[in-house]
């Protein structure tokens, strides 16, 4: 219970805090004059323009032909990119899929495109692109095909051995 000595309760619900009190709003100052010389605008001097472009056709007629001084088709000609060999993009591509599916089936074509598209290459003396390509494929069918020779090799050297169970059997002599 709170005494009339125990001090207000900083939280407590107090009405008459909350009503509102009318007060009027700020003024704003009256208005001055600045400290600050005025000056004429410059551009206020210059009578605007009022003539209407040439219509379409009537600006040449009035200058006679364009004079254009580089030839047709400007002063630099565009870049020829030399068209990729088909099959250097061919045997990229097996040799990529060799490594995820069909393993050798398509690392042995991947090099024999890569050789036959870099031969192509050579023979069109620069025509035509892919040398990059047709390297690739080359070397990953290589990989792939040896990864894949290995493989059979060391399966064929187990089976041969009679341990395909996985089980090692030492008998402790010399």
């Amino acid at each position: 219970m709170s005494t009339p000595s125990d001090p207000k309760d900083p939280w407590a619900y107090d009405p008459a805090a909350t009503q509102a009190v009318p007060t009027t709003p700020p003024t704003a100052p009256a208005p001055t004059s600045s400290p600050y010389p005025t000056y004429p605008n410059p551009w206020d001097q210059y009578p605007q323009y009022q003539q209407q472009p040439p219509q379409y056709g009537q600006y040449a007629a009035q200058t006679g032909p364009a004079y254009n001084p580089y030839p047709a088709g400007g002063p630099y000609q565009p870049y020829a990119v030399a068209p990729t060999n088909g099959k250097a993009t061919a045997s990229l591509v097996c040799a990529i899929v060799s490594i995820f599916c069909f393993g050798p089936f398509l690392a042995v074509p991947a090099v024999i495109l890569g050789v036959l598209a870099r031969r192509e290459i050579d023979r069109t003396g620069g025509q035509q692109g892919g040398s990059g390509q047709a390297l690739a494929g080359i070397i990953v069918g290589i990989i792939v095909t040896a990864l894949w020779v290995l493989f059979i090799v060391g399966m064929i050297t187990l089976a041969s051995s009679g341990n395909l169970d996985g089980t090692y059997n030492d008998t402790g002599t010399f």
